[in-house]
């Protein structure tokens, strides 16, 4: 009878327990010193998924890969885990910690001193993820140890090459730049224009305002020169082109932690080099430059000015218009907001993509709304409605 109703049991409990979900068991947004408390009890290292609401690849791994009960097994073993909104609550001030600039960002921490171990910067494959653990945990060819033996050693091209592997994995390129930078500053001048150290500038180098790239733009024939005037060309012009659409936010513009004095700098610098790119990139940093001081007039003069000359092209060229002209939602001058209407009627009239179009019509319509026109607004969304059905 005893022997019957200890199998009764055992028969019973997977119903009567509750099933353990599958997938890492994280801590979300929790205490970051109770963390570290519990890590050194637990003698664990600490995963932190760093992610933000808006992040579609974080809710990729969220479904696809944390959810994976191998995966599950695995972390829960080994690490302490937590999940951390960069932009709420003391994810903020981790995010300022560990110098969370993408996402998602995976971080491996030693919780005896909060140092960085491992870093893995976007959404790969479940596969991929148990391999960075491994490396986490074993310690031969995680970021610290290649940190400190790069550190230690004779700083060769060949030392010099596997740590920026491990750096761009990390999605570090502050630190890359540095340290591509301080090997180069080590170099004669001549042998800038080798091609293997031109390599290590043209993959890893992209602030026009660094010591390095301005040499390249003082020294443009001697490297055309050497290296080929397109591609040198195509280089700095396409650093010159990033800086300036850094100030573009596409998410938020209340976001943005406007460098007004980079902003300045970078300026006077595109007003003064010579380069086909120049024009787009002062009509950007103008618009950027005003919109960030509210000056939503002069702003949308610039956005005119990129419009009647043609400044901006190519694929971002929508997304150019559409960022400035959703700033519109938050400025109250009526022939502003009436310049921002017609300019996005000019807009849908040129443009032949439906889709765009509808986009473009939802802005007019959250314009007219903030606006207090709530007849047009509802029109507008009609319109753009329409379009994207035809489509």
């Amino acid at each position: 009878m005893k022997t019957l109703t200890l199998l009764l049991v055992a028969w019973l409990l997977p119903v009567i327990l509750p099933a353990q979900e599958a997938g890492i068991r994280f801590e979300h947004n929790p205490e970051w010193a109770a963390m570290l408390q519990k890590a050194r009890a637990e003698g664990k290292k600490i995963f932190m998924d760093c992610y933000t609401e808006w992040c579609g690849p974080c809710k990729l791994l969220d479904k696809n890969v944390f959810s994976r009960a191998d995966v599950g097994d695995r972390f829960n073993e080994l690490f302490v885990n937590v999940k951390y909104d960069m932009e709420k609550g003391e994810g903020t001030r981790l995010q300022k910690q560990y110098g969370i600039t993408a996402y998602p960002t995976l971080l491996f921490i030693d919780p005896s001193d909060e140092g960085v171990v491992h870093r893995v910067v976007g959404a790969g494959t479940a596969e991929h993820l148990l391999a960075q653990a491994a490396i986490a945990v074993e310690a031969r060819e995680n970021l610290l140890t290649i940190r400190q033996r790069y550190a230690a050693s004779a700083k060769t091209m060949a030392d010099l090459v596997p740590f920026l592997k491990t750096l761009a994995a990390a999605g570090m390129q502050a630190e890359r730049e540095r340290v591509v930078s301080e090997f180069l500053d080590n170099l004669p001048p001549e042998a800038w224009l080798e091609e293997q150290n031109w390599a290590l500038l043209e993959n890893n180098l992209w602030d026009p305002l660094s010591p390095q790239l301005q040499r390249m733009y003082a020294e443009r024939r001697a490297f055309a020169k050497a290296l080929g005037a397109e591609r040198v060309n195509r280089k700095l012009s396409t650093a010159l082109q990033a800086a300036a659409r850094a100030f573009l936010d596409k998410k938020d513009a209340d976001s943005v932690r406007f460098n007004a004095e980079r902003h300045a700098a970078l300026t006077r610098f595109v007003l003064e080099v010579e380069d086909v790119v120049a024009p787009e990139c002062a009509v950007r940093l103008r618009a950027a430059g005003h919109a960030a001081r509210k000056e939503y007039g002069e702003m949308m003069t610039a956005v005119h000015d990129a419009l009647k000359y043609n400044m901006v092209q190519g694929q971002l060229r929508n997304v150019f218009y559409m960022v400035y002209l959703v700033k519109l939602t938050k400025c109250t001058d009526k022939p502003t907001l009436a310049r921002g209407v017609a300019l996005i009627d000019d807009l849908v009239a040129t443009t032949a993509d439906a889709y765009i179009k509808a986009s473009f019509h939802e802005i007019k319509a959250m314009i007219l709304d903030g606006a207090g026109d709530a007849e047009g607004a509802r029109e507008a969304r009609e319109k753009g409605h329409k379009r994207a059905r035809k489509e």
